[in-house]
C-alpha cells in the first residue's frame, strides 16, 4: 500500500522540465498524463490547446487535478494501461519510471498507448552519483534532499541504461534535452555527455513503427 503523496490544490507543482515539454506538445494533440500527480503539466497542456487525460495512482491527486478542470482518472500503471493502442498523439511520464514497482512494463505500455511519447528521469550516471557510489554511499545527488530509506526512488537507471533499452525495442529517439548539475538548466555539455554530466534527462520517442 503507498503512502499518500500529501498534495493541497492551493500549491501545484512547478517543475523545470514542463516548460520544455509543452514546446514538444502541439495545440489540439491528444495527450496522456502518466502519473501526473495532481495535473499541474496537465493544466499547463490544457491551457495551450491539447486535449489531455491524467492518470495517477494516488486519489488525492486525482481529486485536485479535478478540481482544477483536468480530465484525471485514478489508475497504476504498474498494472497496464486501460487504453487501444496508439490512442493518443503524445503519452508524457515526467521524472516518474524511478518510482515504480515496473519500471520496463509502465515503458512499454506507454509507448504502446502514445504514437510518440515523452520519458524524462533523473540521471544516476551523473558524474556526482558515480563519485557517492565510489565513496561507498547512496548517491544522494539523484535524490534531492531525501535519503536511501526515505525516497520514493527505488529503480534508478543511467542515461546509458535508458537508451540502451530503447535500442532493444526498436524505438527512435526524435529530439532530447539535458539538464546539468542544477538540475534545472539545459547545458550543452548535458546534451553531448547526458551519462556523465546530465542530472535529469527528457527524451521525445517515436514509437508507432516499432509497437
Amino acid at each position: 500500500m503507498r503512502e499518500p503523496y500529501g498534495y493541497t490544490p492551493e500549491r501545484l507543482p512547478d517543475r523545470a522540465e514542463y516548460p520544455i515539454i509543452e514546446g514538444w506538445v502541439r495545440p489540439n494533440e491528444r495527450v496522456l498524463d502518466v502519473c501526473s500527480g495532481p495535473g499541474a503539466l496537465s493544466l499547463r497542456l490544457l491551457e495551450r490547446g491539447a486535449s489531455v487525460v491524467a492518470i495517477d495512482v494516488d486519489k488525492d491527486a486525482v481529486e485536485i487535478a479535478r478540481s482544477h478542470g483536468v480530465d484525471a482518472r485514478q489508475v497504476d500503471v504498474d498494472d497496464g494501461l486501460p487504453f487501444d493502442d496508439h490512442e493518443f498523439d503524445v503519452a508524457i511520464c515526467n521524472v516518474s519510471l524511478v518510482s515504480l514497482y515496473r519500471p520496463g512494463f509502465a515503458l512499454d505500455e506507454i509507448l504502446r498507448v502514445g504514437r510518440r511519447s515523452i520519458v524524462s528521469f533523473p540521471n544516476l550516471g551523473y558524474w556526482r552519483n558515480r563519485a557517492h557510489l565510489v565513496l561507498g554511499h547512496s548517491p544522494k545527488p539523484i535524490l534531492h534532499g531525501h535519503h536511501w530509506w526515505d525516497t520514493r526512488q527505488i529503480h534508478n537507471f543511467t542515461d546509458h541504461d535508458f537508451r540502451s533499452r530503447l535500442a532493444a525495442l526498436g524505438v527512435q529517439v526524435s529530439r532530447m534535452e539535458a539538464f546539468g548539475a542544477d538540475a534545472l538548466t539545459p547545458t550543452r555539455l548535458a546534451r553531448a555527455f547526458p551519462n556523465w554530466w546530465a542530472m535529469v534527462c527528457i527524451y521525445e520517442l517515436e514509437t508507432v513503427d516499432a509497437y
